[in-house]
């Protein structure tokens, strides 16, 4: 019914050309034709605007995907790393991937979008292959689907990194998390022997404070019986306070016996 000829190329005046030959067609399918053909161009053109934008990204996607390759490779050989600065180069790398998305995500889905009516609008032509010519459809195969493809790959390519990072972050905050506890565990050991230490120390000071408060109730002892002899009471002092100091020695010990379990058990209740 019409022939479509095109070369895809940019004129002197930066403009390009489609002629369009009528054998049989009516006004209103002519007018169709060219509407569609229009629209395949400005589709065309709007699908390859994230080229250049995946051609940019390409190379920093690179970098920062051999920097994770090293950074997993060390956690899976179970080196001695330094868990601050690794997780300061895994923090740049997610802001970085982060950057890029917010600015790559919107023209990815964009070209998407614009393919498909591309290929929409192709089929809606319904070419017939003249010889010696290719058709506007397989150009479009040929020249366009790869551009896009690459558009996806690099989108594809962003959330995989995103993914590869999340998974090495929790790895590395679970290292992170293991170091913490080892060294709470040393410390509470460490706690632990103290706590034995002072206890053995406060048992040592508990049998000198016998011997201290029993001294000073043996002297008070031994001042009333000296006040009772001075007041004509026939009394034998040494014999008194021989049989007094075990009697005084044991009541000490085992009131202070009491005392300390009473606080004992005051911190079991606590």
């Amino acid at each position: 019914a019409a022939r479509v000829l095109g070369t895809f190329q940019l004129h002197s005046d930066n403009f390009g050309r489609f002629m369009v030959i009528n054998d049989s067609m009516s006004d209103s399918q002519l007018g169709r034709l060219v509407q569609r053909l229009m629209e395949i161009e400005t589709y065309r053109l709007m699908s390859l605007l994230a080229l250049p934008v995946a051609r940019k990204i390409t190379p920093a996607l690179n970098d920062m995907d051999q920097q994770l390759a090293t950074i997993t490779q060390a956690l899976a050989d179970n080196e001695t790393l330094d868990e601050q600065t690794i997780l300061a180069k895994l923090t740049n790398i997610a802001a970085k991937i982060e950057a890029f998305r917010a600015h790559s995500t919107f023209r990815f889905s964009a070209t998407k979008a614009y393919h498909q009516l591309v290929l929409t609008r192709l089929e809606e032509l319904r070419e017939d292959e003249v010889s010696g010519h290719l058709t506007i459809t397989e150009f479009m195969t040929r020249r366009l689907t790869p551009a896009v493809k690459t558009c996806e790959s690099v989108s594809v390519r962003l959330e995989d990194l995103s993914r590869r990072v999340d998974r090495a972050s929790d790895m590395m905050r679970t290292r992170v998390e293991l170091a913490i506890q080892s060294q709470n565990q040393e410390l509470l050991s460490s706690m632990d022997r103290r706590s034995r230490i002072q206890l053995m120390m406060q048992h040592t000071v508990e049998g000198f404070s016998v011997v201290a408060i029993s001294y000073y109730l043996i002297g008070l002892l031994s001042l009333g019986l000296s006040a009772l002899a001075g007041a004509g009471y026939s009394i034998n002092k040494p014999v008194v306070l021989g049989i007094a100091i075990p009697v005084v020695l044991a009541t000490v010990f085992v009131a202070i016996r009491l005392i300390h379990h009473r606080f004992i058990r005051m911190a079991d209740r606590q």
